[in-house]
C-alpha cells in the first residue's frame, strides 16, 4: 500500500495475540497497523481452517447463490447457449483461504454483475472490463486481493469538519471474476492448480560494505545506510513482460497528487499536468527533475504499469513533463483515458531491470532479485531504513536497514503484497459466438441453525439367505439438531442387488433408491442383498443435499451378510476391485496407454502378507504387440500374422488390503513412444491384422501371495465372468473355485481411446449441467434417459448421478440413465 508509513512490523511466524500500549508512550502508526494485521490474520485464519480453501453459504431460497455464473437477463444458470453480454455473476459472500469476498447487488437481474463490467474490473480507455476470448473452454476463478483506498479515489475518508486533512486511508477487499483457458472436456477436479497461484520473483536487500582507503590517513565511510533521514523505502514492479523493470521511492511510493487535466504544453514538452493540490512540504512535494507515474485506480485494479515522466517545469499546480521511451504504450491524451481516480506519483529511481547481482538505490542501501519465479505489476518490498539502531541503550555506529538476516547474510523473500487469493468458480465455454455454462464448481455450506445431520436407526449386521430379503429395513432418519426433518431425500445405494420402499418387493423399486423422509424424519429401505455377490455386502444412504460432497463426510455405510449353505471361513484372499488413477479398471475395456503412468491398485477383502509380494515374481502388466513389423516383414513376406509379449517394467508392492504396481521410470518415460508407435501401426497399410487396440493383461500369481495373518490361505484369483453385450465383464470379488488361482484382467489399449468407434466411458458427472452430458452422449452416439429428482437447495438440471458407474464403458446405442435435480 502507497501510504505514508513508518514501517511495516506484523509477522504470522511470531504469534503475537495483541499490541499493548504503555502509558506515556509515543504512538505510532506501526503499531496501530501491526493490531490491525493480527486481528485480520486471526480471522482469516479462523475461516480457512473452518470452510477450507472456498466456500460460500448455501442459498436458503433456492436461488443460485453468492458468485454463481449465471444469465444477466433471468439471474438464473443458463439452460442453453447466451450471448457473452448476457454473462453475469450473482451478489453474496464467498471465502477465499479464509478471505471474505462480499459483492453487493449489481444492475442485473437478481443484482447479478456482468462479466464484462464487474465492479473493481471497469474498462479504461475503451477497453471492456473484461474482454470477450477467442473459442474454447475456460475456468472461471475468483481472484480476492487488497488494495489501498485514499482520499483520492474517496473524497469521504476526509473530515470535512476540520477543514478537509489526510487523515488515516483504508485496506479494502476486491474481487475479479477472470476467465483462465483450460483443456476441453476439463471438470472442477482436473484444472490445473497453476491457475490458482504463481511462484513470485523474490528479492534480497542489502547494504553496501565500507571502502578500503585508498589513503590511510583519510576518513572513509563506515558503510551501511548512509543518509540522515529514517525512511521507508519501497521497490515495486514496473513492468513484468519483456525486460522486467522495478522503480523505487523513499517514501513508500505516498507522494501522490490527484491529476485534474492532461494537455499539450505551451512550451513544447510533450504533456501538461495539472494537480489538484502541492505536496505538504518542499520534501513532499513533485518538483522540477522528479520521476513521476501517471496512473489510476482502475489501472492497478486491472494489474497494468502507469506511464512514467519527467518532469521538466513546474508553475504552480502545472507540470509540464516529457514522457519516458520505456512506456510500454502511447501515454494518455486525457484524464478519461486512465479511468477512474487519476493520480501522479513520485519515484526516486527506475526503472531498473531485474537483476541478480547488485543494483544500487541510494543511501548504501542495495537490492538483488534471485533468479526464479515470475514478477508481476504491482509486487512491492518494504525496506525500513534507520540512522540509528538502538538496543538497550546502545546506539550502532552506522545507519542500517530492517530486513531478516541482517547483519549477515540477508534473506531473499517473496513480495510483501498483493497476495492474491484464488478460487474455481465453475467451467464455461465458447462456441461461435454464444457461451454455455458447462459446470458449477463453488463450495456451498449451510449455515448451522440450517445444518441437518443423517444417523442410522437400524438395519445393519443382518443376514439372510441368497435371494431372501433382509427380515428388517435398513432405516435412517434426518434430523436438525433434536428435532426431525421431513421431505428430505435420501439415496439408498446397494452394492448389489434390490432396494425397495415396501417389504416383498412392494412400493417403489430401484438401486439406487431415493425415499423421502417421513413427518418423523425416518426414511426406510428393504434390501434382498445380491445373491451371487460375495459374502459381506454393504449399502449406503445419503442426503441428497450432500452429495456433492466427499462421500467420506456424508455416507451412513450398512453392511449384510448373505449366508450360503454349509459356509465357513472363506479359505483365501480375494480380489474385490482394481482401479487405475482416473477410476476403476474394467475387464475387456478400452484405455490411453497414457493410464499406465500412474500405479495401478488392486483391493483385497483382507490384509495381504507384504513379503509375500515385495521384490516377488508374483505379478505383472504384460502387452501384446504385432509381430513381425519393420524389417522383419520383407523376411516373413506379408503382413503381420501374430503378437509377442513384452512386459513392462515395474515393481509391485503391498500394504494393508491393497497391492500396487507402479510403473518404472523407464515404462514412464517409454509411454509416448509407444504412443507414437501404435500410431505408426495403425497407419500402416502392411500390418493386416491385428491392429489397433493392443490387448493388455495384469496378473497375479495367487499360489504365492498369502494372508498376513493366516500364511496358509493363499490369493484365490479365479474370478467368474459374465457377458454385458459384446463385452465380458468380471464378477469380484474373486471365488474359492480355485485355491490359489491366478488373477488376470485383460484391456486395451489406445492412443485414442474416445473415437466414436471406440467404446463410451461413463464420467463422474456429479455437479454438471444436463446440457453438457447431453452433448457427450450425441457425440458418442449414446441415448440418455433423464430422471428428475428432488434435490433441495441444488439448481435444476444438475447432474445427481447416473445408473452406470464411473469408468463403465458404452457402445454407440447404448442408454445412459442420468439423475438430475428438479429444481422445485
Amino acid at each position: 500500500m502507497h501510504a505514508d508509513l513508518t514501517r511495516r512490523t506484523f509477522d504470522p511466524a511470531l504469534g503475537f495475540r495483541s499490541v499493548l500500549m504503555q502509558q506515556g508512550r509515543v504512538l505510532l502508526d506501526a503499531e496501530w497497523n501491526e493490531q490491525a494485521e493480527i486481528t485480520a490474520h486471526h480471522d482469516r485464519t479462523r475461516a480457512a481452517d473452518v470452510i477450507g480453501p472456498s466456500g460460500g453459504p448455501e442459498p436458503l431460497d433456492g436461488g443460485p447463490g453468492p458468485f454463481a455464473v449465471v444469465s444477466l437477463t433471468s439471474g438464473e444458470p443458463p439452460a442453453g447457449p447466451v450471448a457473452w453480454a448476457d454473462l453475469g455473476v450473482t451478489p453474496g459472500r464467498y471465502y477465499v483461504d479464509g478471505v471474505l469476498a462480499e459483492s453487493a447487488p449489481g444492475p442485473g437481474t437478481g443484482g447479478t454483475w456482468p462479466l464484462a463490467g464487474q465492479p473493481h474490473l471497469r474498462g479504461v480507455g475503451g477497453e471492456p472490463g473484461l474482454a470477450e476470448p477467442a473459442a474454447g473452454t475456460y475456468a472461471a476463478v475468483l481472484d480476492v486481493f487488497d488494495r489501498l483506498v485514499t482520499a483520492d479515489e474517496r473524497p469521504q475518508l476526509l473530515e470535512s469538519a476540520l477543514g478537509g486533512p489526510d487523515t488515516a486511508a483504508r485496506e479494502q477487499t476486491v474481487w475479479q471474476v477472470l476467465l483462465e483457458p483450460v483443456d476441453d472436456g476439463a471438470a472442477c477436479s482436473t484444472v490445473p492448480a497453476g491457475l490458482f497461484g504463481r511462484t513470485p520473483r523474490t528479492m534480497r536487500a542489502g547494504l553496501q560494505e565500507a571502502d578500503a582507503p585508498a589513503d590511510p590517513c583519510s576518513v572513509a565511510s563506515g558503510g551501511g545506510y548512509q543518509l540522515l533521514e529514517n525512511q521507508l523505502y519501497r521497490v515495486e514492479i514496473w513492468q513484468a513482460g519483456g525486460t522486467p523493470a522495478f522503480l523505487w521511492s523513499r517514501e513508500n511510493g505516498s507522494v501522490v497528487a490527484g491529476l485534474v487535466t492532461v494537455a499539450g504544453s505551451s512550451v513544447g514538452f510533450d504533456a501538461a499536468l495539472t494537480l489538484d493540490r502541492a505536496g505538504r512540504d518542499e520534501e513532499l512535494s513533485i518538483g522540477q527533475g522528479d520521476l513521476i507515474e501517471v496512473t489510476s485506480a482502475d489501472l492497478g485494479l486491472r494489474g497494468r504499469p502507469g506511464y512514467l515522466a519527467r518532469v521538466r517545469r513546474v508553475v504552480d499546480l502545472v507540470l509540464d513533463v516529457d514522457w519516458l521511451a520505456e512506456n510500454p504504450g502511447t501515454p494518455p491524451t486525457s484524464v478519461a483515458a486512465l479511468g477512474g481516480a487519476p493520480v501522479v506519483r513520485r519515484w526516486e529511481g527506475g526503472p531498473l531491470p531485474l537483476r541478480t547481482t547488485r543494483t544500487d538505490l541510494e543511501g548504501g542501501i542495495t537490492v538483488a532479485f534471485p533468479a526464479g519465479g515470475s514478477p508481476a505489476v504491482g509486487d512491492h518490498w518494504l525496506i525500513p531504513a534507520r540512522t540509528v539502531r538502538l538496543a538497550y541503550g546502545v546506539s550502532a555506529r552506522t545507519g542500517t536497514i530492517e530486513w531478516p538476516g541482517m547483519p549477515g547474510t540477508p534473506a531473499a523473500l517473496p513480495p510483501t503484497g498483493p497476495v492474491h487469493r484464488r478460487a474455481l468458480l465453475g467451467l464455461v465455454e465458447r462456441a461461435g459466438d454464444t457461451w454455455t455454462v458447462l459446470s458449477d464448481c463453488r463450495h456451498l455450506f449451510p449455515p448451522l441453525t440450517a445444518t441437518a445431520a443423517l444417523d442410522l436407526l437400524g438395519g445393519d449386521g443382518q443376514e439372510a439367505a441368497p435371494g431372501v430379503e433382509l427380515p428388517a429395513p435398513v432405516r435412517v432418519a434426518v434430523r436438525r439438531g433434536s428435532l426431525p426433518v421431513a421431505g428430505e431425500t435420501v439415496r439408498f445405494t446397494a452394492a448389489g442387488g434390490t432396494l425397495s420402499t415396501a417389504a416383498g418387493g412392494g412400493g417403489s423399486t430401484g438401486n439406487p433408491l431415493a425415499v423421502p423422509t417421513g413427518a418423523d424424519g425416518v426414511a426406510a429401505a428393504f434390501w434382498t442383498p445380491d445373491p451371487r455377490g460375495q459374502a459381506a455386502q454393504t449399502l449406503t444412504a445419503e442426503r441428497l443435499t450432500d452429495v456433492l460432497a466427499p462421500a467420506d463426510d456424508v455416507a451412513v455405510i450398512v453392511t449384510a451378510r448373505v449366508v450360503r449353505p454349509s459356509e465357513g471361513r472363506p479359505p483365501g484372499l480375494h480380489v474385490a476391485g482394481v482401479r487405475l488413477s482416473s477410476g476403476p479398471l474394467e475387464n475387456d475395456a478400452v484405455y490411453h496407454p497414457d493410464e499406465l503412468s500412474k500405479p495401478i491398485v488392486v483391493a483385497l477383502d483382507d490384509t495381504v502378507l507384504a513379503e509375500s509380494v515385495k521384490d516377488k515374481p508374483v505379478g505383472r502388466l504384460l502387452v501384446e504387440l504385432p509381430w513381425p513389423v519393420g524389417p522383419e516383414l520383407d523376411v516373413w513376406g506379408g503382413p503381420s500374422f501374430a503378437t509377442h509379449t513384452v512386459e513392462l517394467l515395474g515393481t509391485l508392492e503391498a500394504e494393508g488390503p491393497f497391492i500396487t504396481w507402479s510403473p518404472a521410470p523407464a515404462t514412464i518415460e517409454a509411454l509416448p513412444r509407444i504412443v507414437e508407435r501404435l500410431r505408426q501401426l495403425e497407419g500402416n497399410q502392411q500390418l493386416g491384422a491385428p491392429g489397433l487396440p493392443v490387448l493388455a493383461r495384469f496378473q497375479l500369481d495367487g499360489w504365492a501371495i498369502v494372508r498376513e495373518n493366516d500364511p496358509a490361505q493363499h490369493l484365490n484369483g479365479h474370478a467368474s465372468t459374465f457377458m454385458d453385450g459384446d463385452r465380458t465383464r468380471l464378477e469380484l470379488p474373486t471365488t474359492d473355485a480355485v485355491t490359489g488361482g491366478r488373477f488376470e484382467t485383460w484391456f486395451h489399449l489406445d492412443p485414442e481411446p474416445d473415437r466414436p468407434d471406440r467404446r463410451f466411458v461413463v464420467e463422474d458427472f456429479t455437479g454438471r449441467t444436463l446440457g453438457f452430458v447431453e452433448r457427450r452422449a450425441a457425440e458418442a452416439g449414446v441415448a440418455l434417459r433423464v430422471v428428475e429428482e428432488s434435490a433441495p437447495g441444488i439448481r435444476a438440471n444438475t447432474v445427481l448421478g447416473t445408473d452406470a458407474r464411473t469408468g463403465t464403458e458404452l457402445r454407440p446405442g447404448d442408454t445412459l440413465t442420468v439423475r438430475v435435480a428438479s429444481g422445485r
